[in-house]
């Protein structure tokens, strides 16, 4: 599990959803390689500075490891 949480001025002037694609197309590669929870929190500096807390990355509920035989 990934939890990201970024402060940037840069995300000015972006919706929250031109934020969340910039952010996938800087990891795809990784996303692609096999990360399967990849949560993200980005906000500007304004923003940030507003914020109460950040909740915890969810437990994973997805794929369980197998005991090779």
């Amino acid at each position: 599990h990934f939890l990201v949480v970024m402060v940037s001025d840069s995300f000015k002037n972006m919706s929250r959803l031109r934020r969340q694609k910039w952010v996938y197309q800087v990891v795809d590669v990784e996303i692609k390689a096999g990360i399967h929870a990849f949560s993200q929190r980005l906000f500007t500096v304004e923003e940030w500075k507003k914020q109460s807390g950040i909740t915890a990355s969810p437990p994973c509920l997805g794929t369980k490891s197998k005991a090779s035989d």
